[in-house]
């Protein structure tokens, strides 16, 4: 088993995402590993928001603007959540997530992805599946999925 130099967290700056980032952080300082901290804007939003908005917004310039407050997200999300931990990196990608989280496994040659289970739920999860059961199915990576425990469940 190789060590865990390099742990891949992907967030989606959900709830859920932020207690499977608690998990990637601590083992990213047990293992003393690069962590690497990705976002991934679902191609569905561009969708969603020209439909929203209408064709009024150039595509690229939509993209652009969405992919410019998702890095303005993640630099907030880890200047809260990193504290001292200097050993990591961040990349914002636009594309599927599941694909996204596992390209940038291998361009990043991760031993280890840590996602949470349940971004999306009801429709959402039944149209476009679940990310963390498409990554584990297709990762040659070991994946950590983390289950945020409700109350009462």
């Amino acid at each position: 088993m190789e060590p865990f130099n390099t742990i891949l967290a992907a967030v989606d700056f959900s709830e859920n995402s932020d207690h499977a980032f608690e998990y990637a952080l601590t083992m990213a300082k047990k293992f003393d590993a690069h962590l690497v901290v990705l976002h991934v804007v679902s191609e569905q939003v561009d969708v969603d928001l020209r439909t929203y908005y209408g064709s009024t917004i150039p595509f690229e310039k939509l993209e652009e603007d969405v992919m410019s407050a998702a890095e303005g997200m993640m630099s907030d999300f880890c200047s809260r959540k990193l504290g001292d931990y200097e050993n990591y990196s961040t990349v914002t990608a636009g594309g599927q997530p599941y694909k996204e989280i596992l390209n940038t496994a291998k361009e990043q040659q991760a031993n280890l992805i840590v996602l949470g289970t349940h971004g999306r739920t009801g429709i959402d999860h039944m149209i476009f599946g679940s990310t963390a059961e498409r990554v584990v199915r297709l990762s040659d990576t070991p994946v950590m999925t983390i289950r945020t425990h409700k109350s009462g469940h």
